[in-house]
């Protein structure tokens, strides 16, 4: 089991406080908005934070918003947007972001003496961080929040591993600091990650794919509030976009 990380941290899914739509990744109720004695406010949702898993590699500088490094899949460009609870949800400006993920086939870069996962003559996973085997790096990446709390990656559709969902990791990181301020995961619609699963290359993946309901952390930690809303279409690719609230100090 993974460590939980960031306990002291309370992280939250930001939903604008207007025209809120009940779907994946987002609260039935619309927000909390007014003004109070010319303030005005708008409310954000809370959503739990993630596990980092065993594949993070800490220290890792590969500052890029293209992380594919020619690997195949359908192209993602995703984008997460940062605010900050505290400060009536402003934006999160020049925080480092970290995203790693596996590719189309369940694979993760400077992991690859794991693989096949759980087969006899690969590395097993033994604890809630492993070292790399290798020296790849593709589908890493780190990019700076700009001015409206924004960062962009070129990735492609992550593929799936034992019974997980589809899902891609993300930290965030503020004032250069070394300790990560917030822990996430970006998660996938069960309709959308359907018809990409029969396209190349992913229709080659002969792992089982879990869906979100059938993974444990997904259910666990709530990952419906980390859901992307996703347009598009597994042809030409899509847009993924979710928003994170994170309470700093």
């Amino acid at each position: 089991m993974y460590l939980l990380a960031g306990l002291s941290i309370i992280v939250l899914n930001l939903i604008c406080s207007t025209n809120v739509v009940a779907k994946w990744g987002q609260p039935k109720e619309d927000t909390k908005k007014g003004c109070e004695n010319g303030h005005c406010y708008q409310k954000c949702y809370p959503t739990p934070h993630a596990m980092e898993g065993p594949f993070y590699v800490p220290g890792q500088r590969r500052v890029r918003s293209d992380i594919r490094e020619g690997k195949e899949g359908v192209p993602l460009k995703l984008e997460l947007n940062f605010m900050d609870v505290n400060n009536g949800c402003k934006p999160v400006v020049d925080a480092d972001v970290h995203i790693w993920q596996p590719d189309a086939l369940g694979v993760y870069s400077a992991y690859l003496g794991f693989y096949p996962l759980g087969k006899p003559g690969s590395k097993q996973i033994t604890g809630n961080h492993e070292e790399p085997t290798d020296t790849s790096t593709f589908l890493r990446g780190i990019q700076k929040t700009d001015e409206t709390g924004k960062v962009t990656f070129m990735t492609v559709y992550p593929g799936w591993y034992l019974q997980r969902a589809l899902h891609i990791h993300f930290k965030v990181f503020v004032n250069d600091e070394e300790n990560d301020i917030y822990t996430g995961e970006v998660y996938f619609p069960k309709e959308i990650s359907d018809r990409v699963a029969k396209v190349k290359p992913y229709v080659q993946q002969k792992e089982k794919r879990a869906e979100n309901e059938d993974d444990w952390l997904f259910i666990r930690l709530d990952g419906f509030r980390s859901v992307a809303n996703i347009s598009g279409d597994e042809h030409n690719g899509f847009v993924g976009a979710l928003n994170v609230g994170v309470e700093l100090y």
